[in-house]
């Protein structure tokens, strides 16, 4: 434990330089990234800085790790809401919006029986929480939390933060059609570690920050550094990319000009035209307004709460954290494998 705490804030002091870069590349303007998802990215930094002296202000005052201080963990963690909501936010500005008739209503929630991943969640989540507030209400389970456990604000603001960063990852795939830029699916896969980092501090919560599973911590420093490092070579691409991108653009240009100088602009319709280049894939409109995605951001987040909270009674798992290591990596791996290969299989 003593090596795991020491090691752990090293690499994630090490991962501001990758990160840093990270902004760089996506900040060029080759990238065609909107503006608005560019401050949130960097808003990041905000909720880094934060953490220092709400850790300091844990350890002097409490004698404690943050996560055990709930007001101060909720507290801190809520700027990381912030930041992936403003990256979302920024993200659906470049989506198209689903095409409507003007006397046809907006409905309040999507269609039940639409097979979209978002909606699946919410049903999800919400069957979860239904069991498991009724097994923690049957068996007298609700007052069996340890002192550190993690608050049902606190566990919504965690919640809301993997759903929009996974909400993001998406987004961002979609900008390889918006922008012609191909390069931007390959930001959503280098995106992954960070993600399974994000599950690896709500799973260390899961089991109340048990000592036995300090090596949770190491393990979140670790994807977060080879996320932003991976982050940051992938935004580079992307720059790359959009710059090529530019040059066939100009090229295009300078060589209608050049036709134009050669044959005049009436002889168009007997004139050699360059070949054009190849139409964008067809993007597929947002099938949900920015309120109706809130809404149902807001009812999965609650309903993956009560899940995790009342759930964790329910299992008893957390209590016996020295033999949670293989189920707490479990929880891990496997909605990260499956977060992969559901971009894999869109990619085929």
């Amino acid at each position: 434990s003593v090596q795991v705490n020491d090691i752990a804030p090293t690499l994630f002091q090490a991962s501001l330089v990758p990160y840093l870069a990270f902004l760089f590349f996506l900040g060029r303007p080759s990238t065609k990234l909107p503006a608005g998802a560019w401050r949130g990215f960097a808003f990041l930094l905000v909720f880094v800085f934060a953490t220092i002296p709400a850790g300091i202000y844990a350890k002097t005052q409490y004698g404690d790790i943050l996560a055990n201080v709930d007001w101060l963990h909720g507290g801190a963690e809520s700027l990381l809401t912030i930041t992936n909501l403003w990256i979302v936010f920024g993200l659906r500005s470049a989506m198209p919006a689903l095409p409507r008739k003007p006397d046809s209503p907006v409905p309040a929630f999507g269609n039940p029986f639409r097979k979209e991943f978002d909606d699946m969640l919410l049903y999800f989540f919400g069957f979860l929480a239904v069991v498991g507030c009724g097994q923690a209400v049957q068996h007298g389970l609700l007052g069996l939390e340890p002192a550190n456990a993690l608050s049902l604000p606190t566990w919504i603001v965690h919640s809301s933060s993997v759903l929009e960063y996974g909400t993001a990852m998406g987004l961002v795939w979609r900008l390889a059609d918006v922008t012609g830029i191909e390069q931007w699916r390959g930001l959503t896969y280098a995106m992954l570690p960070s993600f399974a980092g994000a599950l690896t501090a709500c799973t260390f919560h899961f089991f109340y920050n048990s000592p036995e599973l300090n090596a949770l911590v190491a393990l979140q420093a670790t994807l977060t550094l080879v996320g932003n490092c991976t982050c940051a070579f992938a935004a580079w691409r992307v720059w790359e990319g959009g710059k090529e991108k530019e040059k066939i653009e100009a090229f295009k240009v300078s060589l209608s000009k050049q036709f134009e100088a050669d044959y005049g602009p009436e002889d168009t319709m007997t004139r050699p035209l360059p070949k054009s280049s190849p139409p964008l894939p067809a993007t597929v409109p947002l099938t949900d307004t920015t309120g109706q995605w809130v809404v149902k951001l807001g009812l999965t987040s609650v309903f993956a709460a009560l899940a995790v909270k009342f759930g964790e009674l329910t299992l008893q798992a957390p209590f016996h954290a020295e033999a949670g290591l293989p189920l707490a990596l479990a929880m891990i791996a496997v909605p990260t494998a499956l977060n992969g290969a559901y971009f894999y299989a869109k990619s085929k």
